[in-house]
């Protein structure tokens, strides 16, 4: 049995912005999580990893010794040397 209940041109448009926008989320939330799973992350992933800027990232790195690892002109950080990182820095 086919049941059709008509909706509205308004809340069909809104109902379809909303869906949207919850796809949108959960796209975001899995590349976010993708990247957890990674051993080795970005500079850009390293700082949203820890919701810092640049310039923090960059202090931790030069002043207070953070490790990198350089291939070519990439840089990346160990996830493990990360998180051992900020345990010492507790």
């Amino acid at each position: 049995m086919d049941i059709r209940l008509p909706i509205p041109d308004e809340y069909f448009k809104e109902i379809k912005s909303m869906i949207f926008q919850v796809s949108l989320e959960a796209i975001e939330n899995a590349k976010q999580s993708a990247s957890i799973n990674k051993r080795y992350l970005t500079k850009k992933e390293t700082m949203e990893y820890l919701s810092c800027s640049y310039v923090t990232l960059q202090n931790m790195i030069d002043d207070l010794g953070l490790p990198i690892v350089k291939v070519n002109s990439k840089h990346y950080i160990d996830l493990n040397d990360l998180h051992a990182f900020m345990n010492k820095m507790k």
